[in-house]
């Protein structure tokens, strides 16, 4: 998954993308030489943002020629993914609702207590809940606030309290997968 910092230049891409110039295309000028022109404005006709030198090769002219239209289609591409990514993260979630079992003796309290020294388990609360994992007692409390629970023991006994660790553990089954 994305870091907080690329998620960041990803939008800053997309707002450069998004307010530069459209139309680039070549163009020669006996003046002016080669240079790369856009519709900045599209009451006006396209202008000349970029001079090309008579060094500059013909693949370095196909890359600014297809900048433009390249992140486009690779920005297009990516938010697809993305997209889709998110689709079938819902779906193994979903899934991981429907068929896993829940333990036979119905002891969400004890799972919970396992989970919670899980080190996989631990590291998707930090990273998704901002939990401090000092020590278990930390943690416990931090769990038993997330689930809206005073004790643990309480996922056993409320059927509303038992569902909200149904879906903390399918989300966290659906982070896993996706890491």
């Amino acid at each position: 998954m994305a870091t907080q910092e690329e998620r960041e230049r990803l939008d800053i891409i997309r707002s450069r993308i998004g307010q530069a110039s459209t139309d680039w295309k070549f163009a020669t000028n006996r003046s002016h030489g080669e240079h790369l022109t856009a519709v900045v404005d599209p009451f006006v006709p396209p202008l000349a943002i970029a001079t090309l030198t008579e060094d500059c090769s013909y693949r370095d002219r196909d890359l600014l020629l297809y900048a433009r239209d390249d992140l486009d289609f690779l920005l297009g591409m990516l938010g697809r993914a993305i997209r889709k990514i998110r689709e079938l993260q819902a779906e193994l979630a979903e899934r991981g609702r429907e068929t896993k079992p829940d333990p036979v003796s119905g002891d969400f309290a004890a799972e919970c207590a396992m989970k919670c020294d899980d080190i996989v388990f631990k590291t998707y609360l930090r990273e998704t809940h901002g939990f401090e994992l000092e020590d278990r007692e930390r943690i416990a409390a931090q769990i038993r606030d997330l689930l809206k629970v005073t004790s643990r023991g309480e996922l056993n006994k409320d059927p509303a309290a038992a569902s909200r660790w149904k879906d903390l553990r399918a989300d966290f089954e659906a982070w896993r997968q996706a890491a």
